[in-house]
C-alpha cells in the first residue's frame, strides 16, 4: 500500500485546571490558577504522535463542529504538520471537549466531558475516504467512533485487504468492535477492557461470562506493575498474563492476530503510535513493540497529551534498551 495511515476516531479539546501555590479548592468559590487548553482525543494524539516520531504524517477523520474548540483542533493538527480536511464540520453539535480540574498535589479531582457529538459522525461520512482506506498501510480505529461507523470503515479495509488496529479507548466502549473483531489484525486493551471484550463475546455466544482467574483477587487491573499502588516484579507481570489467558484465547478464536496488552493507561496513544510506525518500516512484532513502549516513555515522563521532545533519534535508542529487556514467556496452550 502506498497510501497514508488513516486513522478514524476522537478528537477532543481539553481543558485543564489547576490551582497555583499549594491553594485548597474552594466548594462554591474561586482560587487563582492555570488553565491551559490541550489538542487531545485519543486518535488525535496517536495521528499528532506518529507525526513526531517517523515518517508517516497519518490522516484523521473525525467531526468537528463549528465553533472556537474546532478551530484549536485544527491549528493543533496543522502544528504538527497534519492535515485537517477529513474533519467533518457539522453545525448545531459541540466540538468534544474534556474539563479535567486537578488538586493541589496533582491529584484529579473531577472532570466533565462533552463528547455526545463524536456520534453525529455518520457511516456516509467514513464512505467520502473510501479511496483513502483502501489504499492505506494501515488503518487504526478507536472506541469514540460510533457501531456504524466502526463497521464501514473495518468492512472497507478488510475488502482491501489492509490491515486494522483497533484501540478500544475504555471498557464500556470496547464492545463497540464486537461485530468486526474477524476485521481486526491488532487490537490494544487494558486488562479491563481486554476481559469486557471477551465476555461481551461470550455473551453474544450465549456463555456465562468468565472472570479473572481464581486467586487473582489480590492483584489489580487497574495499576501497572511498579506503580505506588500495583505490585512489582516479573512474577506478578506473568500471573497477570496468566490470569487472562482465557480471555486472551477468546479473542484470538474470534480472529484477531495481534493483542497489544497494556497494564496501566499512561502513555497509552503514543505506545500504539510508536507500534504502528516500527511495523510500518518493516520492524517485527518485538521490536515494534519495544518502539512502542520507548514512545509511551516519553509521554509518561510530559505533561502534555504528546510530547513535543520526541524525535525519532530518541526513541531508536530507548527502544534499543527496551528490546535489550524484553521477555518472552511461552505458555503451554492447556494453560489457555
Amino acid at each position: 500500500m502506498t497510501g497514508q495511515v488513516v486513522i478514524l476516531g476522537g478528537a477532543v479539546l481539553d481543558l485543564h485546571a489547576r490551582p497555583v501555590n499549594g491553594s485548597p479548592l474552594q466548594p462554591g468559590g474561586t482560587v487563582p490558577g492555570h488553565v491551559r487548553q490541550v489538542p487531545g482525543g485519543v486518535s488525535r494524539n496517536i495521528a499528532e504522535c506518529m507525526a513526531h516520531v517517523g515518517r508517516q504524517r497519518p490522516l484523521l477523520v473525525s467531526v468537528v463542529g463549528q465553533d472556537v474548540a474546532a478551530e484549536a483542533l485544527k491549528a493543533g493538527l496543522h502544528a504538527a504538520g497534519l492535515q485537517s480536511h477529513a474533519l467533518t464540520s457539522k453545525p448545531g453539535i459541540a466540538t468534544a471537549s474534556c474539563l479535567t480540574l486537578v488538586d493541589a498535589d496533582g491529584e484529579v479531582a473531577g472532570a466533565v466531558a462533552d463528547v455526545a457529538g463524536m456520534d453525529c459522525l455518520l457511516p456516509e461520512d467514513v464512505r467520502r475516504h473510501a479511496t483513502n482506506i483502501q489504499a492505506a498501510p494501515l488503518v487504526l480505529l478507536d472506541g469514540n467512533l460510533p457501531a456504524g461507523c466502526l463497521q464501514e470503515a473495518a468492512s472497507i479495509a478488510s475488502d482491501a485487504g489492509v490491515p486494522v488496529w483497533y484501540e478500544p479507548t475504555s471498557v464500556p466502549k470496547s464492545s463497540r468492535a464486537l461485530p468486526i473483531l474477524r476485521n481486526i489484525t491488532f487490537t490494544s486493551p487494558n486488562a479491563k477492557e481486554l476481559v469486557a471484550m471477551a465476555n461481551g463475546l461470550r455473551a453474544a455466544g450465549g456463555l456465562a461470562a468468565l472472570p479473572v482467574s481464581a486467586g487473582m483477587a489480590e492483584v489489580s487491573l487497574d495499576d501497572p506493575p511498579g506503580s505506588p499502588t500495583g505490585s512489582s516484579g516479573q512474577g506478578m507481570v506473568r500471573l497477570r498474563l496468566q490470569a487472562l489467558l482465557p480471555h486472551i484465547k477468546t479473542l484470538l478464536q474470534e480472529g484477531v492476530l495481534h493483542i497489544v496488552l497494556t497494564l496501566g493507561s499512561a502513555g497509552a496513544a503514543c505506545l500504539v503510535a510508536g507500534c504502528v510506525d516500527a511495523l510500518l518500516r518493516g520492524l517485527g512484532p518485538g521490536q515494534a513493540l519495544a518502539f512502542g513502549v520507548a514512545a509511551a516513555k516519553h509521554a509518561a515522563e510530559s505533561l502534555a497529551n504528546v510530547p513535543l521532545g520526541i524525535s525519532p533519534a530518541a526513541l531508536e535508542a530507548d527502544a534499543r534498551q527496551a528490546i535489550q529487556q524484553l521477555t518472552r514467556w511461552d505458555f503451554p496452550s492447556s494453560r489457555i
